[in-house]
């Protein structure tokens, strides 16, 4: 679970006895299997907060409602970091929708031994260079489309 729970069950940052933050690793010292894994699957903080929410509640199957109320994030936006989890094989559902349930299950167990609980030690761990990573990851898609409408030298 997360180290530290604020409202709603949401993550909050860690402070030692002082009231200040720890040092995070620099992004170079997560590991490059959860860099890699961050980069091809994670698309937000809220799709991570999901993922470890399920992660850390597998017990049992969790609605689109369930899971906005405990995240704080709108059910829309629920649904579509759900969809893409379901997709990357981590989740399995029943009955997709508003009346579906949700549940952390991957489809490989190596995949959930090492990578997702890599990614939760390291998002526990170092917060913020995680959250720099989900954040700075290539954004292939937007860079293909706005190549799109760059116009060449040659084509003036």
């Amino acid at each position: 679970m997360f180290a530290t729970t604020g409202t709603g069950g949401r993550a909050t940052s860690h402070y030692d006895k002082r009231g200040k933050t720890p040092e995070s690793l620099p992004k170079e010292e997560i590991p490059p299997e959860i860099r890699q894994f961050i980069q091809s699957t994670i698309n937000s903080v809220d799709q991570l907060e999901v993922l470890l929410f399920l992660m850390s509640n597998a017990d049992r199957g969790w609605t689109v409602e369930e899971i906005s109320s405990r995240i704080r994030v709108t059910p829309t936006a629920i649904s579509s970091k759900l969809k893409d989890l379901c997709g990357a094989g981590l989740l399995s559902s029943r009955d997709e929708g508003p009346d579906g349930t949700y549940r952390y299950a991957p489809e490989t167990t190596a995949l959930a031994a090492e990578l997702v609980d890599s990614l939760n030690r390291a998002y526990r761990e170092s917060r913020d260079s995680v959250i720099q990573l989900i954040y700075t990851r290539p954004l292939d898609n937007i860079r293909i489309f706005a190549d799109a409408f760059r116009i060449s030298k040659e084509e003036r």
